[in-house]
């Protein structure tokens, strides 16, 4: 059988999370129950036409949601994920557009908005929806891994 011969994707232990999952634990709980990674699944679900099934599944039942206030000239903060831009709607109440995002990593379901605050134009607020499925690409983790990226020399 071809499944067996594909690698499998399991969680690593939370606590090697680094700088983001200090920073966001709420978005960073990578290894979590809920976490899609705590269960065995194959690459070759996640690059098939089931992911998006998945990703559908996972809205009705969101778990996580984030949402915090920055204040902020740019609206793209860099959170060290990479993300693709799948919308942008203008809202009754306000003058400023809300922007949607996804995660670019495949097989992830993560989606954030993005929108000026009415009330404080140099405010923007940024709502995330689930939990990602992988490191964040520009984090310490790197193909070499975790316990070589950081290394501290006494003084």
């Amino acid at each position: 059988m071809l499944h067996s011969s594909l690698p499998q994707i399991t969680a690593t232990d939370s606590s090697q999370g680094g700088l983001f999952s200090d920073l966001f634990p709420d978005i960073f709980n990578f290894g979590e129950p809920s976490s899609p990674l705590t269960m065995n699944t194959d690459l070759e679900t996640l690059r098939s036409g089931d992911h998006e099934e998945r990703c559908d599944a996972e809205k009705e039942d969101i778990q996580h949601k984030v949402a915090f206030r920055t204040k902020s000239d740019i609206e793209i903060l860099d959170d060290g994920y990479k993300w693709r831009k799948y919308g942008k709607k203008m809202v009754k109440s306000t003058p400023y557009p809300r922007n949607y995002y996804r995660c670019s990593h495949e097989g992830c379901c993560v989606k954030k908005r993005v929108q000026r605050d009415k009330k404080e134009p140099s405010d923007v607020i940024t709502t995330y929806y689930g939990l990602h499925s992988h490191y964040p690409p520009s984090s310490p983790a790197t193909a070499s891994g975790w316990s070589s990226s950081l290394k501290l020399s006494p003084n």
